[in-house]
């Protein structure tokens, strides 16, 4: 189910989505951890969003190990995999500290700084893990062409 997708392999397709979506849901967390209004408005709407961000990341880390099946796990696309699945506990993270933020919206002082620095640290974490994961993919897929090729042609 997760190998390919009209010819082309799944993880390529869906990591595009999770590299958007880990870090706006960092940003959004945040926003609604610290800005009273828009926690209001749209507590549970980011708890729903990093669910989602959750799934994306699991999927496009399933979607990963399939086609590290397909094409052999050695090297430096063995070392992105074993990058990548920590990702999930990141993701985790961030959708747990906004669940607390939802719930604990209504407490002020402590109780709601508390859970905005929990969530600030978190998403800071997510968004570095994140990127540590895409650059090391990146190098995994690029190093060698860049290496052997010049620029324009």
């Amino acid at each position: 189910m997760l190998d390919t997708f009209r010819g082309l392999p799944t993880h390529v397709l869906l990591l595009h989505a999770t590299v958007v979506l880990v870090p706006l849901a960092c940003v959004v967390t945040v926003a609604v951890a610290f800005w009273p209004r828009v926690r209001t408005l749209a507590a549970w709407p980011v708890v729903g969003l990093n669910a989602v961000m959750v799934a994306m990341v699991w999927l496009t880390a399933q979607a990963g190990q399939r086609l590290a099946a397909r094409i052999g796990a050695s090297g430096l696309v063995a070392d992105h995999a074993a990058i990548g699945s920590n990702m999930i506990w990141f993701a985790l993270a961030l959708l747990v500290s906004s669940v607390l933020v939802a719930l604990l919206h209504a407490r002020g002082g402590a109780a709601r700084l508390g859970t905005g620095v929990l969530s600030a640290v978190v998403a800071l974490a997510t968004v570095v893990w994140v990127v540590r994961v895409g650059e090391s993919g990146a190098i995994a897929v690029w190093k060698d062409v860049v290496a052997n090729t010049t620029a324009g042609g």
